[in-house]
């Protein structure tokens, strides 16, 4: 009996070390598959200590948060920086593993009543509010499960996590040892050899899923090192010669194009007084019967108020506005601020904005674009990791394309970026979308606006080859809808 505790000790080191493990695994721009996940429903089963369940959860979604917060520490190079980051991660995985404690509670141990909670906290996690920040939900494993199945997809991962949780939790209590012990040892051995099992991380460009055949005219993700946006007119009329010679080269290099998806904020604050300063690129765009989509901070006025929320600017055959329906908490969403200080400024959450009453007002946001008969929605950054803004998306409207405009040009290196990519596609690939992704890269990968631009895949100049992989999207009228 006096080795008892040293017993629990070490199962419960062992629970977390391999729940470390498939978060590390699976959370990384070339990590295993999003199918791996489900690997938590058999561990939630057999967990039916509410210690453990805990510590199931809070170690996946510790070292599942650690890339994305390692971007933050990037961001914020100081050591208060690094202090915030390891405060939001710590603070971050015991929220969201809070969300699946009652699936060891004294009320929710049966079969059906643990499948029932998990469910709960599945949700819980992925919608808001708490999924303003669900990070590393499990439903992007439906990406690999039910490719094509779009909202159903989601549902039936859902089913499918809550069968194997019932299943597991209906086995006696050596089965569920062994199960679980069992489930550990591959966790383990799959991670010591994940280079053999995990995917090839691929940049910035446009992704198509199999189901979905890329059509002939094309739509031209560019991606470029163009550094943060200094708020003076210089810099922004440095910016402005760089997109336009960006986009001069794309146009000519493809003759075809009919969408440029430029990063995100690589404009920075955008209004319409702005315009002159993209007239040349403007008509150059209207010539050929092409748009372009620039990443920008958009205005746009809720109660005689002017709001900006991170967005895209569309100019050339036609013009409209994209705004993100989740920016990033506490760097760009702080709904307390208003409170404490009316002029203070913060990007609306579409979720809280709906819930304020504010869409009372006559200027509502949009959320997507509809170009002839094809619609455009959005991806912009953060949204990325989410499940509800594709959610969102896909049951107000029904998109033909996702654009997902993104920006690392703070980190050391592209990992974060490359991770939102990943993320990108397996929306794409549920949803059966093809997806543009176009990124600021790292700055220190050239000599940023001072530089001749080159071709962000190729390192060649846009003369020479093709700026990224192409799709197709017709001509014809844009219309922005709300």
């Amino acid at each position: 009996m006096e080795y008892g505790p040293w017993k629990h000790s070490g199962q419960d080191a062992l629970v977390v070390s391999s729940s470390l493990l498939l978060g590390w695994a699976v959370w990384q721009p070339g990590g295993l598959s999003w199918s791996w996940l489900i690997v938590l429903a058999i561990w939630t089963g057999c967990a039916t200590q509410t210690r453990r369940l805990l510590l199931i959860w809070f170690g996946y979604y510790l070292s599942a948060l650690q890339l994305p917060l390692d971007s933050l520490r990037d961001y914020y190079p100081t050591h208060q920086g690094l202090w915030f980051a390891f405060l939001a991660q710590f603070a971050l995985a015991l929220l969201l593993a809070g969300s699946f404690a009652l699936c060891a509670t004294p009320h929710f141990r049966s079969p059906f009543r643990s499948a029932l909670a998990a469910c709960f906290g599945l949700l819980v996690s992925a919608l808001p509010p708490l999924g303003s920040v669900g990070l590393a939900s499990p439903f992007f494993g439906a990406s690999s499960f039910f490719p094509g199945y779009g909202i159903m997809g989601l549902f039936a991962f859902l089913g499918i996590f809550a069968l194997i949780v019932a299943t597991t939790r209906a086995l006696p209590e050596k089965r569920k040892k062994e199960t679980l012990h069992t489930s550990q040892a591959i966790i383990l051995a799959v991670t010591l050899v994940h280079p053999l099992f995990g995917i090839t991380p691929k940049g910035p460009g446009l992704y198509c899923p199999r189901s979905v055949s890329c059509p002939r005219r094309t739509v031209v993700p560019i991606s470029y090192p163009f550094g943060p946006t200094v708020n003076s007119w210089s810099s922004f009329l440095r910016r402005a010669r760089l997109i336009t010679h960006l986009a001069h080269d794309a146009l000519q290099t493809d003759p075809q194009a009919r969408l440029l998806l430029f990063p995100e904020e690589v404009a920075g604050p955008f209004n319409y007084a702005f315009l002159p300063l993209y007239q040349r690129l403007d008509t150059r765009v209207r010539e050929q019967d092409a748009i372009v989509a620039l990443g920008s901070t958009v205005s746009w006025q809720s109660r005689h108020r002017t709001k900006w929320s991170d967005g895209l600017v569309f100019l050339g055959q036609a013009q409209g506005e994209l705004i993100a329906r989740q920016p990033a908490p506490l760097v760009e969403w702080a709904p307390w601020k208003p409170l404490l200080n009316r002029t203070a400024p913060t990007m609306p959450a579409f979720w809280w904005w709906h819930m304020s009453g504010s869409p009372k007002s006559k200027q509502i946001p949009r959320d997507d674009i509809r170009f002839g008969t094809h619609r455009w929605a959005a991806l912009i950054c953060y949204e990325q990791a989410l499940v509800w803004p594709i959610l969102w998306t896909m049951f107000h409207h029904r998109p033909t394309l996702i654009l997902a405009p993104e920006s690392v040009h703070w980190e050391r290196q592209q990992s974060i970026g490359m991770l939102e990519a990943r993320m990108a596609r397996a929306w794409g690939r549920l949803y059966a979308l093809p997806v543009a992704i176009a990124t600021n890269l790292p700055s220190h990968q050239s000599s940023g606006e001072s530089g001749f631009p080159y071709s962000p895949l190729t390192g060649s100049s846009f003369s020479s080859k093709r700026s990224g992989p192409l799709a197709i999207i017709p001509t014809g009228s844009l219309l922005a809808t709300g």
